[in-house]
């Protein structure tokens, strides 16, 4: 705080007294247009002062420096309702530990506490969008704010501080700053687990390390959001996709105690880390377009590094399970029961993939299978395009998916089912793969959406989920489910999953 005090004391003394009657005319403003619905209030106090600049009264310095001390003014309040909002400003250890102990004291038995904090309650997903108008560096300095940090008041105090976003936005940048974050929760998971872990210890000494809390699943879908964009092929979902799990095997290995019990792991989760390792050094370059021998060469590290890179969990669980039982004090059985917590929550991978497309783009992939002319939405073709895609859905046999399809195939929803496809098959196959559609409008859509996952193999292996993303698609939900619930091939599909 001393940092911008220094700063604003040399700044024109009239620029405070300017702040405050800018926001005394913004207020005045948004209340008179309540009684104009002509007027718009943005107009009203721009002119206001362009008309001080052009009399003189504003240089555009002085303008600068207004930006500037409203800017700073904005973003410490704004840290301020993050910090309220996220509970910062209350003792986490405290909150985490009043959790637990409620939990715990409303469960009968260690099952009943177990079946509790192993039920997902939440999810988050990371995008990165909303951080594109604002500059990394001050994103940071937010976050830092919010924290109850100083780092960040060093930067907000800063006497050239710019409001402008980044230069260039590319999609590795989006991906590493969801990367960021997601570190930053799994760190917070850990320790809302620990609670977890230190509530049953005290109530169940002989079974605590039993447990797997999963109260919050994380989960991002950068890399693997196709919905409107044409810059992300599926080398570069596949390249993520190892970066995420080269990002759960380096925590991994980060996180492991220093007890003798460990050797096991740290040899597993190193050989599969070096694999991994070496199966990104042959993917191709982020928004470049392979040739077929670079296509080629990515695709057989993919598949003669596939048992190295562990495909799957299975064999990670199992050997901490080994380390749990071998260890000799509970700050060891702690440490291998969270990374044992975070496997099976978040499989291989340091998030779990979150895929998304538009309707269009499936009704598309479908239209040689199903060669009706008109547009499913329209109310006089649903039933022509229900039954229709139910008949396909009884008849629809796998077929087997290999690199060399998929580097072959045009159609966007059939290139991402493949994709995924793979993704199971080679990269991590823990956990099952949610599969987002935009702007569903009728339940033909999610019926086209298990065609190709029974097509390629994947039906048991992605949860489809439409997105209802404005209030009239909310008000529709209800009609577009009962739709896809009518077949017998969706019944049957949800069955298999336990939910939908």
């Amino acid at each position: 705080m001393a940092v911008t005090i220094a700063n604003e004391s040399q700044a024109d003394p009239d620029i405070e007294a300017l702040a405050t009657e800018l926001l005394g005319r913004i207020e005045q403003a948004r209340s008179d247009s309540r009684d104009d619905p002509f007027g718009s209030p943005v107009l009203r106090v721009t002119l206001w002062l362009t008309r001080l600049m052009d009399r003189g009264e504003l240089t555009v310095d002085g303008a600068g420096e207004l930006v500037r001390r409203l800017g700073r003014q904005a973003l410490r309040e704004r840290a301020g309702r993050v910090a309220r909002y996220v509970g910062l400003d209350k003792d986490e250890a405290v909150v985490f530990a009043a959790l637990a102990d409620e939990a715990a004291r409303e469960a009968a038995s260690f099952d009943a506490f177990r079946q509790a904090v192993e039920r997902a309650r939440f999810a988050a997903v990371f995008t990165a969008h909303p951080t594109f108008g604002m500059a990394r560096r001050l994103c940071h300095a937010l976050a830092d704010l919010a924290s109850g940090g100083s780092a960040g008041e060093a930067v907000v105090g800063e006497a050239d501080l710019s409001f402008r976003p980044d230069g260039r936005i590319t999609l590795q940048d989006e991906f590493e700053q969801a990367r960021y974050a997601v570190r930053h929760a799994r760190d917070a998971l850990d320790r809302l687990n620990a609670a977890f872990f230190a509530a049953a210890r005290e109530r169940w000494p002989e079974r605590w390390t039993e447990l797997a809390p999963k109260p919050v699943t994380l989960a991002s879908w950068v890399g693997c959001d196709t919905d409107g964009r044409t810059d992300i092929g599926w080398w570069d979902t596949l390249r993520y996709r190892l970066e995420s799990k080269s990002g759960q095997f380096a925590r991994i290995l980060e996180k492991l105690p220093g007890a003798a019990a460990t050797e096991p792991v740290r040899r597993l989760v190193s050989a599969a880390l070096a694999a991994v390792e070496r199966q990104l050094a042959l993917a191709p370059p982020i928004g470049t377009q392979p040739s077929l021998q670079a296509l080629q060469a990515f695709a057989l590290a993919l598949v003669h590094e596939r048992e190295a890179a562990l495909p799957e969990a299975s064999r990670l669980i199992a050997a901490l399970d080994g380390a749990l039982a071998a260890a000799e004090d509970d700050a060891a059985r702690l440490a291998f029961a969270q990374i044992r917590a975070g496997c099976l929550a978040h499989g291989v991978s340091i998030a779990l993939p979150h895929f998304r497309l538009n309707a269009s783009q499936l009704h598309n992939a479908l239209r040689s299978v199903i060669p009706l002319e008109e547009e499913p939405g329209q109310p006089a073709q649903r039933r022509a395009f229900l039954a229709a895609a139910n008949t396909e859905l009884g008849k629809v046999e796998p077929v087997a998916v290999d690199f060399g399809a998929l580097a072959a195939e045009r159609a966007s929803a059939a290139r991402m089912m493949m994709t995924i496809a793979q993704i199971v098959k080679h990269v991590d196959g823990t956990k099952p793969v949610r599969f987002l559609i935009a702007e569903t409008e009728t339940g033909y859509t999610l019926l086209c959406a298990l065609w190709l996952a029974s097509r390629f193999g994947v039906a048991d292996r992605i949860e489809i989920s439409p997105l209802f993303e404005t209030s009239d698609a909310l008000e529709q939900g209800p009609r577009i489910i009962d739709e896809a619930l009518r077949s017998p091939h969706f019944r049957d599909y949800l069955k298999r999953h336990g939910r939908l």
